[in-house]
């Protein structure tokens, strides 16, 4: 067996080892004690206590003035409005039955609901209609409180509208400039501007000739209506009895045109036209409502006097404010 030799040098390597050994110890030893070596975005790491103390807790300032609205709201009247319409009952004028074919009735109900019980029932045209308090919203229609010769119930504004006198409509100055500004929006194709001119509920009305059926334009219809993807029946051609079938642009669009844009004589509650062989009227239920006649003659240099067209434009008072409520297309009939 040998035996190690304990000899100064080996001794002095030894103790210069351990001395190496506990410098590296001691230079170790504040990071493995120190609690911030992880980076603050590692996920697994929690924020600092006082990070998340000054994200959750309110701050205990007085708020600025902009900041006072936000945390006592106002309610906005306008925005209430919109979401419910009122009633017309600070209107001046009473209501009128409208929209009513003349062996048809409009039922008057106990409640808001179109399967309430009727009550009474009133004639198309029948006016002096009173209406008090708030209405209520139905599907898309507006039902009014009414009453009537001592009766009370509920009706659908839908077809109902203020009684304007004659007179006192052809006077006003903002029916003829509803006039101008659809003339404006039918030349620039703006539909934005043309759903201005309507009542976004009751809508837009639209007939090509008295005889065929209407087509009625809501809001959303009228924002879009210069849409070549949406297509309508607008009844029949007089003679030929074709289908008219199509978008707004296609149909609608080119008669209005050539006969309401560059229409040179217009009149009120007189249906202006030229030379025909048909029947010139509106509707019956149009009856009862003021409108404007627009028309176009035929060029003095056609013999033929036939080339002309009229557009009707009816316009209504609902709630305190004038608005386009239909056009009707007249034109020389066979």
């Amino acid at each position: 067996m040998k035996r190690f030799i304990h000899s100064p040098t080996y001794a002095y390597a030894y103790i210069l080892l351990l001395l190496v050994l506990a410098l590296g110890i001691v230079a170790c030893q504040p990071q493995q004690q120190s609690p911030t070596v992880t980076p603050p975005d590692t996920p697994t790491s929690e924020p600092p206590a006082t990070a998340t103390e000054e994200a959750t807790e309110p701050p205990t300032a007085e708020p600025s003035p902009t900041q006072q609205p936000s945390e006592t709201p106002e309610p906005d009247p306008t925005a209430t409005v919109e979401a419910t319409p009122e009633p017309p009952a600070q209107s001046e004028y009473p209501l009128k039955v409208v929209y009513v074919f003349s062996d048809d009735v409009l039922n008057v109900r106990d409640d808001a609901d179109p399967e309430a019980d009727v009550v009474t029932t009133l004639e198309p045209q029948s006016s002096g209609i009173d209406s008090e308090g708030s209405g209520e919203m139905v599907g898309d229609n507006l039902w009014l409180p009414v009453e009537v010769d001592d009766q009370s119930g509920w009706a659908n504004s839908l077809y109902l509208t203020e009684d304007v006198p004659a007179d006192e409509f052809c006077e006003a100055e903002e029916p003829r400039e509803l006039i101008e500004q659809l003339r404006t929006a039918i030349e620039n194709e703006d539909a934005a501007q043309i759903a201005q001119l309507g009542d976004p509920q009751r809508g837009l009305r639209i007939r090509v000739a008295w005889w065929n059926p209407e087509v009625r334009l809501t809001d959303d219809n009228l924002q879009n209506v210069y849409s070549p993807l949406v297509s309508y029946d607008w009844g029949v051609q007089d003679g030929s009895g074709n289908p008219i079938q199509g978008s707004f642009s296609e149909e609608i669009q080119p008669l209005l045109e050539r006969n309401l844009v560059p229409a040179t004589e217009m009149a009120c509650n007189q249906i202006l036209h030229g030379a025909t062989a048909g029947f010139v009227q509106l509707p019956e239920e149009y009856e009862g409502i003021n409108f404007y006649s627009l028309y176009r003659s035929a060029p003095e240099e056609e013999e033929v006097p036939f080339d002309w067209g009229t557009w009707v434009e009816g316009i209504e008072r609902w709630q305190g404010d004038y608005h386009i409520a239909f056009l009707a297309h007249i034109q020389y009939e066979i």
